[in-house]
């Protein structure tokens, strides 16, 4: 099971590097798996979860949790505070809750994932540094694909997370306005190389400083949506400094780019328009 690995890797973690090998199957999480800082790697000493050879591993989970008055819906996945961990080439799916959370920590990546099937957000990062989504296939969420916030916009100290050659499609399924398939706010996050299209709402909504958006492909966004654009941001004079170059966007029905309501001092180049 993922926590019986977890506990091996408990004994040996940060000592030497680790690849936690897991065998094809279907593994149903009845609750969270979660890891913590002491589950963590370290520079020298990263912690790899992946499929044995090519064998398909499948994470899949479907709970809620219920007290008196509340039902809390958990996530599949969570990370708090831990650091240098990687999921490469898993299937992440068919939950009541999120998919991936991960908050505060650093250089903690998911690699070559797939999402899918979600009730709820499929990757979420609240905070910390140099988190890396990389090659990863999200769709099929009921609200956004992705969530990314880091960064700190008193001091401009950024936080150098990345989404690269990633592809999303098919998110927002039943939240139709105000959930992009890419969230980014804080400062100093790179969303770049991914390919995103069928989406109900925007592709990507930007808020904060100094973002870097580019080589994306985009088309068929905004399907539900007027008066918006595939990449959006506004509403606030002080998110400065993004620089939004290079992307290719085709076959949409709204706004390519929209910089709404007091957007301010952003650097737009080189980017392509076709119908």
């Amino acid at each position: 099971t993922l926590n019986h690995a977890q506990s091996a890797v408990n004994q040996h973690a940060g000592k030497a590097p680790i690849t936690v090998y897991l065998r094809e199957g279907t593994y149903t999480q009845n609750q969270t798996f979660t890891l913590a800082e002491q589950d963590s790697g370290s520079p020298s000493a990263p912690i790899i979860y992946r499929p044995y050879k090519h064998e398909t591993v499948r994470i899949v989970g479907n709970r809620t949790q219920t007290d008196n008055q509340h039902t809390q819906i958990s996530p599949l996945v969570s990370l708090d505070n831990v650091h240098h961990i990687t999921f490469q080439n898993l299937v992440f799916e068919s939950t009541s809750g999120d998919g991936i959370v991960i908050k505060e920590g650093a250089n903690n990546q998911i690699v070559d994932c797939s999402i899918r099937e979600l009730n709820n957000t499929g990757i979420i990062i609240d905070g910390g540094q140099n988190h890396i989504l990389q090659s990863c296939n999200i769709n099929h969420t009921s609200n956004s694909g992705i969530r990314i916030h880091g960064g700190d916009r008193l001091t401009l100290t950024h936080s150098d997370h990345k989404v690269d050659n990633c592809h999303l499609h098919h998110t927002s399924q039943d939240t139709k306005a105000k959930e992009p398939a890419i969230r980014v706010s804080g400062v100093g996050i790179q969303i770049s190389h991914n390919h995103i299209h069928d989406c109900l709402h925007n592709a990507i909504s930007l808020s904060g400083n100094e973002h870097l958006i580019e080589y994306n492909r985009i088309h068929n966004v905004c399907l539900t949506s007027d008066d918006t654009g595939a990449i959006h941001m506004g509403d606030d004079w002080t998110e400065r400094g993004i620089r939004i170059q290079y992307n290719f966007f085709h076959d949409i029905e709204s706004i390519g780019i929209q910089m709404n309501n007091c957007a301010s001092g952003s650097l737009i180049l080189k980017n392509v328009f076709a119908r």
